[in-house]
């Protein structure tokens, strides 16, 4: 099944972040919550809203996100971040694919000093969507599933 149609059924997030070697975030812990789609032709907005706690503490965070995936075609979709709001938006990257079933980031984002990038994964039920994250304070992995 193609990406921008399975992308369009998703309701609900799962993610585990881990920080690597050398990492000075602390971002150990996992989150969970729901996804709010909207459709516009090309464009999918997603607003995630959960909870997030790390490993070390029993506290939970509440979390939002904004993305827009937008279908150039068959065999590109752009995502945005909706950080500073949608007259704002912050162009992330083009994913294309590598298989039937794999996309990943064309080219890396570039925010200050970190370098952040992609790969997804369509599965039976889910989409596994791992992010990458690394500069000179930061080394994480941050593995979310979404599912409907």
């Amino acid at each position: 099944m193609e990406l921008f149609s399975r992308l369009v059924k998703i309701n609900y997030f799962e993610f585990e972040s881990s920080s690597g070697e050398k990492s000075q975030t602390g971002w150990n812990g996992s989150a969970k919550g729901s996804v709010t789609i909207k459709i516009e032709q090309d464009l999918i907005y997603f607003k995630e809203q959960g909870r997030f706690k790390l490993n070390c503490t029993k506290r939970e965070t509440k979390i939002e996100n904004e993305y827009i995936w937008q279908k150039i075609d068959s065999k590109r979709i752009r995502l945005f971040h909706a950080r500073f709001g949608y007259d704002n938006l912050v162009t992330l990257f083009d994913l294309i694919p590598k298989d039937k079933n794999s996309w990943y980031s064309e080219k890396q984002h570039v925010c200050v000093d970190d370098l952040y990038s992609v790969e997804l994964n369509i599965l039976d039920n889910t989409i596994e969507f791992i992010w990458k994250i690394s500069g000179p304070k930061k080394n994480e992995l941050i593995k979310y599933k979404y599912s409907s």
